[in-house]
């Protein structure tokens, strides 16, 4: 089944898998899924690492999903998945149609699948006209999220016009029921006499940017305190 599953992906899709998992290992288990559902029929004794080859963009619930994932791993376990990223979308909008339209279409595209899903009033018509398939994601977005959930970024690599991303399960989710997702939103801060105190900003940041920050550090070698390590 799991090689049934596995037999149509590019060479270096599966080097990629390879590197992060024992492919033929019977903890290791492949989906292809959008539903959190599929997740949970696994059995968590028999789970050291999970593959989804559905692409996170067609994942309505993409937190609640990914929840799910960290539930059935121990410790230590992989999780491995995939996303066309804003940019990589936009390279593919463009080069699909004749100049011009092509920039009509995104910029729609864009305003619909983008902007609308942050809106109140347009987030209800987006993902009832879309079921949430084929929605547009930033790549700090897509990590954010994964970060958000419990998982330490250890790999990402661009393969072909999509990004793979590999993490390690370190601890719980944060099961943030109110993420920095809209144009303005709430951070906790210290105020008076040590009271933490709710603010309101206007976005400057991704979404789910502030999981990203040991990312960051690891990838531009900085120390906690955001200067270049010694």
């Amino acid at each position: 089944m799991k090689e049934a599953l596995l037999k149509d992906i590019q060479p270096e899709v599966r080097k990629f898998l390879a590197r992060h998992t024992d492919l033929k290992s019977a903890q290791t288990k492949v989906l292809i899924t959008t539903t959190a559902f599929n997740v949970e029929g696994l059995e968590e004794e028999n789970c050291k690492a999970i593959i989804n080859l559905k692409k996170v963009n067609d994942i309505r619930f993409v937190n609640k999903f990914q929840e799910a994932v960290n539930e059935k791993l121990p410790n230590g376990g992989v999780y491995i998945g995939f996303i066309e990223t804003q940019e990589q979308r936009r390279h593919r909008l463009l080069r699909k149609f004749v100049p011009g339209f092509a920039h009509l279409y995104f910029i729609f595209d864009f305003i619909f699948k983008r902007v609308f899903p942050k809106l109140p009033f347009f987030k209800k018509l987006y993902f009832f006209v879309t079921n949430g398939r084929n929605r547009v994601m930033s790549k700090a977005e897509a990590l954010g999220r994964l970060a958000s959930c419990g998982f330490k970024i250890v790999d990402v690599k661009v393969i072909g016009n999509y990004t793979y991303f590999a993490g390690r399960k370190e601890r719980q989710p944060y099961f943030d029921l109110n993420p920095s997702y809209g144009p303005l939103f709430t951070m906790n801060r210290v105020g008076k006499d040590g009271k933490m105190i709710q603010v309101y900003k206007f976005r400057t940041m991704y979404p789910y940017a502030e999981y990203l920050q040991e990312y960051i550090y690891d990838q531009n070698k900085l120390a906690s305190g955001g200067k270049f390590r010694g």
